[in-house]
């Protein structure tokens, strides 16, 4: 991931501690149960607090996830290099896990969902500044091993984050992830602006993977890449003939005139090979 240096401010709630995001489980247990976990919650959050005073960071946003951990955001400070902390609580300790060094800047997406046979949720990390440079999207699981482990990254090759999305409405997020730009990293170029505009897409190969509990498959339904087909063959008329697409005929990078109709082709076999 391609990641420049960002000044940037954190926006911090109107008490004076800390955001905290209250996740509670969907579970059918009794008052005094769920009270007891409340409280264990607390005491965790009690502990993480008092982990960043000692290493000099100021918290600027805390996620609890599951099993103890918890990710934090922190405001910048002499003493506090990591803008992302992932901390995991044990009986009389706070252990920070082994993340990618993302401090560079501060991440546009910080959550913790489900995804099938892991030990609790999936961190997910991700970034969408392409003036800046900042593009990408990491995934952090627990394979029931103790420790998160990075079951993903964006490449390289990607002008937009991956993003987990459920498109299919079975409870179960895919993953949408963007590859081939032509562009090999001008993602604020006019030509990627007038593409974005008119048809709300970065000009990518779109692929669809799912977790299947050990590593990402293709996954994704044939109406998907049927309409993705089409998309790609209304670029590639836009791109022949429509005057606003200048930008995009002009520009250096651009040397493959049938690179959309290659990919309306692709989509089209991808279909025909789906039930």
């Amino acid at each position: 991931m391609r990641l420049r240096v960002l000044v940037f401010n954190l926006v911090l709630c109107a008490c004076s501690c800390v955001q905290i995001s209250a996740q509670t489980a969907h579970s059918n247990t009794s008052l005094p149960g769920h009270a007891g976990r409340l409280q264990g919650q607390a005491s965790d959050s009690s502990s993480v607090l008092r982990y960043l005073k000692q290493t000099g960071c100021t918290p600027a946003k805390i996620e609890p996830g599951d099993f103890h951990r918890f990710a934090v955001l922190t405001k910048s400070s002499p003493r506090c290099h990591k803008h992302l902390i992932v901390l995991q609580v044990e009986r009389d300790s706070v252990r920070p896990e082994a993340i990618d060094d993302i401090s560079c800047c501060k991440p546009d997406v910080l959550r913790w969902t489900f995804l099938e046979g892991l030990r609790g949720r999936a961190l997910i990390v991700s970034f969408n500044n392409p003036i800046e440079g900042a593009i990408g999207t990491f995934i952090y699981g627990d394979t029931a091993q103790g420790r998160l482990w990075k079951l993903y990254h964006n490449g390289k090759d990607s002008c937009a984050p991956a993003e987990l999305r459920d498109m299919d409405g079975d409870g179960e997020p895919e993953l949408i992830s963007y590859h081939d730009d032509p562009s090999e990293g001008d993602c604020d170029s006019d030509c990627h602006l007038a593409i974005s505009e008119r048809f709300h897409s970065p000009p990518n190969w779109i692929q669809v993977d799912r977790w299947n509990g050990r590593q990402w498959v293709p996954a994704g339904r044939r109406d998907f890449y049927q309409n993705l087909a089409s998309r790609y063959r209304d670029m590639d008329s836009w791109f022949s003939n429509d005057p606003t697409a200048a930008p995009c005929r002009n520009i250096y990078w651009m040397t493959e005139s049938t690179i959309f109709r290659k990919w309306a082709d692709k989509s089209d076999s991808v279909a025909k090979s789906l039930p």
